[in-house]
Formats: C-alpha cells, structure tokens, sequence
C-alpha cells in the first residue's frame, strides 16, 4: 500500500502527467491517495511546430506498418498543451490479481494553450496495420488536451490466459478543464480554466495513401486537429479464451464536470491535399477505423466493456454522482480541405469496407462543438465472451454550443463500397453542435450477453446551440452496399444535434 498525503503537480510549459498513477498490474497492488490530486499546464510560446516537411529533411512517417500485437502506435503530432491524469493496469502474465486506486479528495486537470500549433508531417506510401487490438497510426494537430482515464485490459497477447482480475477506481470527484463551461480561455500559470486560444493546423504535403486496416479489433488510423479537448473514460477490455476479469468497479461519488472550449482565435485547419484519402480500405476484424476530421472543441465522459476472442467481463460497475459535460466553440473557422482553406475540394477515392467485420468505419467530418455522455458494452466475435455490467448516474447534463464556421469540402469520389457485416460505415459529415448521451449494447457474436443495467436517477438534460455556418461542398459517387445489416454510407451537414438514445443489438455471427 502507497500512500501519497497532497499531491500537486504544476507544469509551465506543454505537457503534466500524474505518473503515479500508471502501474503495471501484479498481484494485489492497491494505491491510496489522501487529499486531492491537481495537474496543470500552460504554453503561452508563440509557435509549437512539427515541420520535417518543408526542409526537405525527411518524409514524415512513410510506409508505416504494424503487424501484430496490442496496443503498439505510429504517431506524429503536434500539441500545445497536454494535462493527464490516468491508472492503467495492463496483464499478459497468465497470473490474476488486483489493481486499485483510492483518492479521497478531487481530481483537477487543466491545460490552457496560447501558442500557434502547426504539424506538417507527412504520410508517404500506405500505412497498414495488418493484425492485432488497439493498434494506431496517426497524425495529429491538437491545442489543448486535458483527460483523466482509467483503463484495465487483460490480453493473451503473450500465449496466457489471465483469470481471477479485478480493477477498482475510487474518488470524491473529478473536474476535467480544457476551458470553462462558460466559453472562456484561460492560459496562464497552469490555470486549471485553460482552453485553446490560437490556431491549430495539420496540413499534409502528398496526402493520406492507401491507409488499410486488414483485420484486428478496435484499430485505427487517423488523420486529425483539434483546438481543445477535455474528457474522462473509463474502459475495460479483454481478449482470449479463458481470460477473465471478475469485476471492474468505478466510484466517482460526487460526480464529475467535463469542459472544452475552443476560443475565437482557435481556428482550426486539416489538409489532405488535393488527392485527399486515396484507396482506404478495412478488410476485416471488428471496431476498426480509417478517419481524418477537424474538431473545434469536444468534451466527453465515456464508459466502455469488451470483450473479443472468448474473453469475459465478470461485471463492470459504475456509480457516478452529478455528471456536467460542456462544450464551446468561438466564433473561428474549422476546415477539412485540401489545403486547409475554406472552400479548397478534396477526395475520399475508393474508401472500401470488405468482408465480414463489424463496426468498422472510414469517415471524414469537420465539427465545430461536441459533448457526449456513453456507455457502451460489446462483445466482439465467436466464442464464449460476455460483458455484464451496472451503471448508474445521479444525473446528466450534457450543453454543446457552436459559433464558428465549419466548413468540409471532401468528396466520396470513385465509389465506396461496404461488402458485408454489420453496423459498418462510411460517412462524410459537417457538424455546427453536437450534444449525446448513449447506452448501448451489442453483441456481434450470437453467443448472447450475461445482462446490462444502467440508470440515470436525476433525469437527462441534453442542450446543442449553433450560430455558425455549416457546409458539405462534397458526394457520393456510386457508393454501394453490397450485404450485411445495419451498415450505411452518408453524407450530411448538420448545424445542431441533440440526442439521447438506448440501443441494444444481437447480431448473429458473420
């Protein structure tokens, strides 16, 4: 047992991580934290830049490639401020145990950016990830960050089943700020208001080519900037026959407040060249994902179980006090374009879902402001998985307000297909303000779930504002779907959303 009497962490320049809160899983490793935990950061340079482009010096990332495992990335990015608290307990060992952390007291993280972000690195030739879970390839430009998380995965990626684990995240509360939850910014000395205040871009030089994902669970490659971001999730995860976690237990008694916003300076630009995504394609496996978006602000609460390859979750268990999710974006200008300008056309050409997978996607959205609230349960796959798990809420209240122009100028150009499976997807999308909150379950299996329970005591209260100008300039040409259920592929501009939504899908084996 570790105990920690105050815990403050203050960094004044990109990036503060509560690292003591990571650890490795063993047998009966347990953490106490006694007061609150607080973590900041502040960057108030002019410039934060990624540019191996421009002179010539190098490619960027070129032919990426990862062929197996779990949890491996690729990843090139830009970040102006970064603020994270996170317990993550990982086990391959074939040795079950326990992991848990107690704070008595509230968790604070903040991160505040005033400095220009700009990320020209390249993708050149194909970027694959041909097998595994929890694989990324990415490319990101991102203002200001601030997460808290909690993770426990159990994997036979080492040839060992693990049973007998337990995951348990205890606090008074938690209060997540990249910007307040009335719209301003405030970057100064690890200010725990912070939010983005500058221009983020991600502009590539060749474009984004023959990105495929070939089979695996829950991969992705992406392509994405974002001017401010603030969330907090929770997740399990387990894959293999014979692997079992008995119960996942989160307590976040006084609740928590989430917030993002993303200024009237925060412009926000991705650039994907005149030749765009060309040839993205997902053969196989489940929840994988081709992407590439410009996102404003987003703020989220996220609670997720799964399971794949026979793998079980005993019981994932959440109670949670008043829960608040806020998001803003200023009155900037969000692109996804060509060159990142207004108005500059660019391509998805010959975007490809193929197989038997289920819930994969290649997408490409401009959002202004997002803010959602989810619970989701999975099981992914044949064999003997199941996922049960009881969730409650004192209360939900989610406000998403959007006033910039956003702006999405890709065209499905050349086809899009979608072979088969299930609730696969292809999407090009711009959105003024989103607001969501989703419990769902699926099983993709047609082996059937132990059973979920999820309740929201105080009532849900959902609010999307949007003033700002929305606009999809691209199409669809010739996109066909081919077999499957529930798949689809779209295009819309979409100036406010606000949904609340309970689904539950069996899905009989592929």
């Amino acid at each position: 047992m570790t105990k920690i009497h105050k815990t403050k962490l203050v960094l004044l320049s990109a990036t503060a991580f509560f690292a003591a809160s990571t650890a490795r899983a063993q047998v009966a490793d347990s953490w106490a934290i006694t007061g609150d935990v607080t973590v900041t950061a502040a960057n108030t340079a002019d410039t934060t830049t990624v540019d191996p482009v421009n002179p010539g010096a190098v490619a960027g990332i070129d032919t990426a490639l990862i062929s197996a495992g779990f949890r491996n990335s690729i990843s090139g990015s830009a970040v102006g401020s970064s603020a994270s608290s996170s317990f993550t307990s990982v086990n391959n060992s074939g040795v079950g145990g326990a992991a848990a952390l107690t704070v008595d007291g509230t968790i604070s993280v903040g991160a505040g950016n005033g400095s220009a972000v700009l990320n020209n690195t390249d993708v050149i030739g194909s970027a694959i990830i041909a097998d595994g879970s929890a694989n990324s390839i990415s490319l990101a430009a991102v203002g200001s960050s601030a997460s808290v998380s909690g993770s426990a995965t159990l994997s036979d990626v080492g040839g060992a089943a693990t049973a007998g684990e337990t995951y348990a995240f205890s606090a008074n509360s938690l209060a997540v700020s990249s910007g307040s939850a009335d719209g301003d910014v405030e970057v100064d000395q690890g200010s725990l208001t912070g939010g983005n205040d500058n221009t983020v871009s991600l502009i590539l030089a060749t474009g984004f080519n023959a990105p495929a994902v070939t089979q695996g669970f829950g991969n992705s490659i992406s392509v994405a900037g974002v001017g401010s971001s603030a969330s907090a999730s929770f997740s399990a995860t387990v894959g293999g026959d014979g692997s079992s976690l008995d119960s996942f237990d989160l307590t976040l008694t006084d609740g928590a407040a989430i917030s993002s916003t993303n200024s009237d300076n925060g412009t926000v630009a991705v650039g994907l060249t005149d030749a765009g995504i060309v040839t993205p394609q997902v053969n196989g496996g489940n929840g994988n994902s081709i992407s590439a978006a410009a996102l404003g602000s987003s703020a989220s609460f996220s609670l997720n179980s799964s399971t794949y390859g026979g793998g079980v979750i005993g019981e994932f268990n959440a109670t949670v006090g008043e829960l608040t999710v806020d998001s803003t974006n200023g009155g900037n200008l969000v692109t996804l374009s060509s060159d990142g300008a207004a108005g500059t056309p660019t391509l998805i050409s010959e975007a490809a879902i193929a197989g038997a997978g289920n819930g994969n996607s290649i997408s490409a959205s401009a959002v202004g402001s997002s803010a959602s609230v989810s619970y989701s349960n999975n099981v992914y796959d044949t064999g003997a998985g199941t996922a049960a798990g009881a969730v409650s809420f004192q209360a939900i209240t989610v406000n998403s307000t959007n006033n910039g122009t956003i702006g999405n100028t890709v065209d499905l150009g050349t086809s899009g297909s979608i072979d088969g499976g299930s609730r696969n997807s292809i999407s090009i999308a711009g959105v003024g303000a989103s607001a969501s909150q989703t419990f769902s379950v699926t099983d993709y299996s047609g082996a059937g779930l132990t059973g979920v329970a999820s309740t929201a005591e105080g009532g849900i209260t959902l609010t999307a504002f949007n003033t700002g100008v929305v606009g999809v300039s691209g199409g669809l040409s010739n996109p066909s779907i081919a077999d499957g259920f529930s798949n689809s592929i779209s295009a819309a501009a979409v100036g406010a959303s606000a949904s609340q939504s309970v689904t539950r899908t069996l899905v009989g084996a592929q």
